[in-house]
Order: C-alpha cells, then structure tokens, then sequence
C-alpha cells in the first residue's frame, strides 16, 4: 500500500527577515561584494558617461547648426550663377581657350566670364511656394522656420517736427549721402554704403528662438506687432555716431554739413569729439515713419502715367503725417561678447 504523500506548502519568509539574511550573508563574503560593488559602479559609471558625451556633443552640433545658419541661412533666389569659375579661374577640359605658349611670349585667354554666365539658371519659386504651402509634412520636420523676402524695400522716415513743418528725412534706405553729390560709384561711397547705410533697419525672423537667446534685453520687449523695433547695441553697450544722427539725437544738419564739405574737397571738417551718452528712455523715445513705397506714386492723368512724387516736400509732408508710427520698444545686446 502506497503511503499518501502530504500536500506541499508554500513556505514564506518575511521582508524584514530576507533583508537580515542578505545583509549577514553579505558581511561574510566581505571581498566579493566590494569587487562586485566596485565592478557594477564603472560599469553603470562608464554607461552613464558615454550618454552624457554622448548628448553634450548632439546638444553643441545641434547649438552650432543653429548658430550658423541664424547666420547663414540656407536661401533660394529667383536666378542662381555659379560664381567659382570667375574667382577660381578654373575652366572644364576640353575647353576651346587659347593656350598660353613660352615659346612664343605669348599668353591664353580663358573664358571664365563666358562660363559663368552660360551657367545662369532660373527657379521657379512660385511654383516652390506652392509646394512648400501644399506639402507641409514633407518638408516641416527638416526646417526650423521658413522666411520669405520680396523686393520691396520699405521707407522708414525720422517722425520729427522742426519749426512747425515735419521733416522729410528719409532714413531707410538713407539718400544722406547720395543727394549731396556721393552716389556709389566711387570707392569711399561705396564702402560707406556697405557698411552704413544699407544696414539701419533689418527684418526679425518670425521665429523669435532664432535670435532671442543670443541677445540680452537692457529694456523694454522683443517686438509682438509689425509696428514695434529694438535697438541693437553692441556688447559694451554702445551704438554708432551715425545712428543717433539719423535717430536726430545728434543734430542731422551737423551731418550734412560735414558731407557737403566732403563732398567739395574740403579738408577742414570740424567732426565732433564729445562722447555722449544716452538713457534706455531717451533711445526708446524716438519713432519713425514707415511708408509703403507705393504710396509714393500718384496717377497723372495728364500724361496718363504714374509718377514718383518722393521729391515733393509738401505731398511727402501729407503723406508722412497719416503714415504708420515705428515705435522702439526694447533695446537689446549680444550675449557673446566676442
């Protein structure tokens, strides 16, 4: 006869004793729970560092992407020219230029401008447009933001009154120079016309992440309406002489005075040496005139065309006191102070 076996129990052990047997078992194999201690923490150390450089390289790549192309944006224009021929001087084989010869004193011709131009092509940007507005999934998750530039240059008046007449000085894009005798034909014009004139006014990114972590705001706000402007200073907190002429801080009088002597040959010019300085408040209280270069124009029906009346004082007087007001509204420095 076959003894009944007893049914098995399920043997169990409480928390607090489980935690006393592990701890004594570990005090007498003191050796091996240090070197396995000390085996698991570079272990999790070493996994724990490779992620970090790991992330800290992603994060600066990703921080110098931005940075570069906040500067150097990628940028599609109406008409593209292949520009290496013309400053490399190099051309394909097989080309049709005439060969330089020492035997006979003689030197080739190479046809780099003729390259260059037949490599001239055309985009169809509306057409580009219209795929970037129909097709937002497939291009979205490449880009940061998507700006569009037309060639219309807005013109941006001082809003001042002298005399109880407004001023009709046009600040954007400045004809300081231009209407008292310096066009940009010749090489001081030129240069002075890269580097001050052109640059007053510049338009903001939409995406204010593009710009708003690499300057530090003094006063004021970033823009929220398409009437409102910051001030950008440099690093040391100091702006141009030729800025606060045209804001009118200094006297603009003073300065076409000294470009009319310029422009004679006189070698006399008594140029300012004081340094002033200016508060927050003084700099945000100045405003300008925008106007839409269209305005400009008006119908003749006499001769049945339109005519720019931009020279006209008093139509640019009518014209400026019912145009929009451009309001300072912070004043803002690079963060790098390089």
């Amino acid at each position: 006869m076959v003894k009944a076996q007893k049914p098995l129990h399920k043997t169990a052990m409480s928390f607090l004793t489980a935690i006393s047997l592990s701890f004594s078992n570990l005090l007498t194999k003191k050796g091996r729970t240090i070197m396995t201690a000390v085996a698991g923490s570079i272990g999790i150390i070493g996994i724990a560092a490779i992620l970090a450089l790991a992330n800290g390289v992603n994060n600066y790549i990703n921080t110098t992407e931005e940075d570069t192309l906040s500067l150097y944006p990628l940028q599609i224009a109406s008409s593209t020219v292949d520009l290496g021929t013309l400053l490399t001087g190099g051309s394909s084989s097989g080309s049709q230029d005439s060969v330089g010869n020492p035997a006979t004193q003689t030197i080739g011709e190479r046809s780099s401008l003729s390259q260059m131009f037949s490599s001239v092509s055309s985009n169809d940007l509306k057409a580009l447009k219209s795929y970037l507005a129909t097709n937002p999934d497939n291009v979205n998750s490449h880009l940061t933001t998507t700006e569009y530039q037309y060639d219309v240059n807005p013109l941006i008046y001082a809003n001042s009154v002298t005399k109880g007449k407004r001023d009709v000085r046009q600040i954007n894009p400045s004809t300081t120079f231009q209407s008292l005798g310096i066009g940009v034909s010749g090489t001081f014009a030129g240069s002075l016309q890269q580097s001050m004139v052109a640059n007053t006014f510049s338009q903001l990114a939409a995406d204010q992440g593009l710009y708003s972590a690499k300057y530090k705001v003094l006063d004021g706000h970033w823009p929220t309406a398409a009437n409102q402007v910051v001030m950008v200073v440099t690093s040391k907190g100091e702006t141009s002489d030729y800025m606060l002429y045209q804001m009118g801080l200094r006297d603009p009088d003073q300065l076409s005075s000294m470009v009319r002597k310029l422009a004679q040959g006189d070698k006399n010019i008594k140029v300012p040496k004081d340094k002033r300085t200016y508060s927050y408040q003084d700099l945000m209280n100045v405003s300008f005139k925008l106007v839409n270069p269209a305005a400009t124009y008006r119908y003749n029906k006499s001769y049945q065309l339109w005519e720019d009346r931009s020279t006209d004082k008093s139509f640019m007087r009518k014209l400026l006191a019912k145009a929009e007001t451009l309001h300072i509204v912070g004043i803002v420095e690079p963060t790098d102070a390089s």
